[in-house]
C-alpha cells in the first residue's frame, strides 16, 4: 500500500474542493482510496491532497493516463503546485 501525498497553493479553496470532486471518479476507478483534502492551519491557501493506492505503478498510472483531465480540472484553482510524494509504510 502507497500512501500519496500532494501540496496546493490555491485562490480558492472552495473552488478548488469543486474541481477536485470532478476528479474523485476517476481516482478511485484507477485504484485511489481514502481520498482526502486537508487545508493548513497556518496557511488557508495551502491544501495537503492525500489518498492510498495499491502500489506506485497505478498512482504513476493514473498521473500519466489522466494528466489532460487533472490539468483542466485543477489548473483554473491553483496558484503552485508541489509535485506528489509517495511513501510506503516500514
Amino acid at each position: 500500500m502507497i500512501y500519496n501525498t500532494e501540496i496546493f497553493e490555491v485562490a480558492d479553496v472552495d473552488e478548488f474542493q469543486r474541481a477536485f470532486e470532478r476528479l474523485r471518479e476517476a481516482l478511485t476507478e484507477a485504484g485511489g482510496t481514502d481520498v482526502r483534502l486537508y487545508r493548513s492551519i497556518d496557511d488557508p491557501r495551502k491544501v495537503l491532497a492525500a489518498m492510498h493506492w495499491p502500489d506506485a505503478e497505478s498512482c504513476r498510472a493514473f498521473a500519466i493516463d489522466h494528466a489532460a483531465e487533472v490539468d483542466a480540472a485543477l489548473r483554473p484553482a491553483l496558484t503552485s503546485h508541489r509535485p506528489e510524494d509517495l511513501w510506503e509504510e516500514n
